[in-house]
């Protein structure tokens, strides 16, 4: 999944944390200071993430919002962009 420069280029971070919800489908990527995924060449594993909440065969880029109260990327995996 490749960082979207528009929106999740703000959040500047070196390590992320992924958030799934199953019920909108939706991701939240926000920067944390300790553990989380590292954050290579302004490219996070897809792969990994997907498999590890389960959501299946995902392709394609998906439309991204930043929300700067939250610092964070939320993904919406139901809008193809």
């Amino acid at each position: 999944m490749a960082k979207n420069p528009g929106n999740f280029h703000q959040v500047r971070a070196d390590n992320v944390e992924i958030a799934y919800d199953k019920e909108t489908n939706k991701l939240r990527i926000q920067d944390v200071d300790d553990g989380g995924m590292r954050v290579t060449k302004n490219k996070i594993g897809a792969r990994g993430i997907f498999k590890y909440f389960n959501i299946g065969e995902v392709k394609g880029s998906f439309a991204a919002d930043y929300n700067a109260d939250d610092n964070a990327v939320y993904v919406d995996l139901n809008k193809r962009k």
